[in-house]
C-alpha cells in the first residue's frame, strides 16, 4: 500500500497549442493504483504554473510520469529529476517506451520503466510482484538497468476507465488560446485495429507486434458515458465502427438511458453498407465522423 502517489502530465504544451485534451492514458494509471494507494494526485503541468516538486509532500512515496512525445525533452528530464532518490519514480508512454535505457540513463533518480501499455504492469508493481518478475518492465537494480520480457498485449477490460472525480481541471475546447466555453472528454472504447492500411504505423509498437483489435462492452461504455459532464466526447478507437451491431447496441443504450451529448469517431467508409445503424447514429448524437479508406 502507498501513502500518496503523484502522477503527473509533464508538459506545457501540446501540439498547435491544443490544451483541452485530457491526459487519458495517465488517468487510467490513476484507476490501477487507487485501490492501492492511500491518497491519489493526478497534475496536468499545462495547468499549473508550479512545477512537480511543488506537489511533493511528506508522504509521497510514488511519482508517475507520462512521457508520451517527444520532445521539451529537457524540460520533462528537469521535472523528473526534480523528484527526490527516495521516492520510487517510474515512467511510462510511447516515448519512454521507445528509448527505456535512455531515459534510466539520463535520469538517475528514475526506477523503473513501463514498456508499453501500463496497466497490467502497474497493478503487478502495486499487487507486490518484484521488479524482475514484471513483464514489460525495465528498472535499475544498483548501478545496472535491466529489461524484462516484452508483455504480451491483453484484451482492453470493461472496468478500465477513468474516476474523474480526481480532476483537478474542466478540458474545455480551446486552440490558439481561445476557449469556446465547452467542456472535452474523451473515451476509449476500444483498443486495436483488425485492418492493415498500408499507411499506418501508429498500430504497431515500438517491436513491430501489432495490436489486434479489443473492445470494452456496449453496457460499460454507456456506464462510462453516464458519469460524463461534457456534452462533447470523443472517442480514442482507431476504428469505432469495426462491428456495427456493436454500434447499434451502444446507440440503443444512449438512446434508452436518455444521454445527450455529441460524439466524434473514427470511421471507415464501409459504414455505408448499414445505412439503419447509421441512423440510429444520428439519433443517438455521433455528430463528427472521421473517414478513412484502406490501402
Amino acid at each position: 500500500m502507498f501513502q500518496r502517489v503523484l502522477c503527473v502530465y509533464p508538459y506545457r504544451k501540446d501540439l498547435k497549442k491544443f490544451r483541452y485534451i485530457p491526459p487519458l492514458g495517465l488517468e487510467f494509471i490513476g484507476k490501477i493504483i487507487e485501490p492501492y494507494a492511500q491518497a491519489l494526485d493526478i497534475i496536468d503541468l499545462r495547468y499549473e504554473s508550479n512545477g512537480t516538486a511543488d506537489f511533493l509532500c511528506r508522504e509521497t512515496d510514488m511519482v508517475c510520469f507520462s512521457v508520451n512525445w517527444k520532445r521539451h525533452v529537457e524540460f520533462l528530464r528537469e521535472e523528473i529529476i526534480s523528484v527526490p532518490p527516495d521516492i520510487f519514480t517510474i515512467l511510462g508512454g510511447r516515448h519512454a517506451t521507445e528509448d527505456p535505457e535512455g531515459w534510466l540513463t539520463s535520469c538517475p533518480n528514475v526506477d523503473a520503466v513501463v514498456r508499453g501499455d501500463g496497466e497490467e504492469v502497474m497493478e503487478d508493481l502495486c499487487q507486490g510482484v518484484p521488479l524482475e518478475n514484471i513483464a514489460g518492465l525495465s528498472f535499475r537494480k544498483g548501478d545496472s538497468i535491466f529489461h524484462n520480457p516484452i508483455r504480451r498485449l491483453g484484451a482492453i477490460k470493461d472496468q478500465l476507465y477513468p474516476n474523474r472525480s480526481h480532476r483537478r481541471y474542466t478540458y474545455e475546447v480551446e486552440m490558439l488560446n481561445i476557449g469556446i466555453g465547452v467542456e472535452f472528454d474523451m473515451v476509449s472504447a476500444s483498443r486495436g485495429c483488425p485492418f492493415n492500411c498500408n499507411f499506418c504505423s501508429f498500430n504497431f509498437n515500438p517491436w513491430g507486434e501489432k495490436r489486434n483489435w479489443s473492445g470494452r462492452s456496449p453496457e460499460s461504455i454507456v456506464e462510462e458515458l453516464a458519469q460524463i459532464k461534457a456534452p462533447l466526447v470523443a472517442f480514442t478507437d482507431e476504428v469505432f465502427t469495426h462491428d456495427m451491431d456493436r454500434v447499434e447496441r451502444i446507440c440503443d443504450l444512449i438512446l434508452g438511458h436518455g444521454i445527450r451529448k455529441k460524439y466524434i469517431i473514427n470511421a471507415r467508409l464501409e459504414i455505408a453498407r448499414r445505412p439503419d445503424v447509421i441512423r440510429k447514429m444520428e439519433l443517438a448524437g455521433f455528430a463528427m465522423l472521421l473517414l478513412v479508406v484502406s490501402t
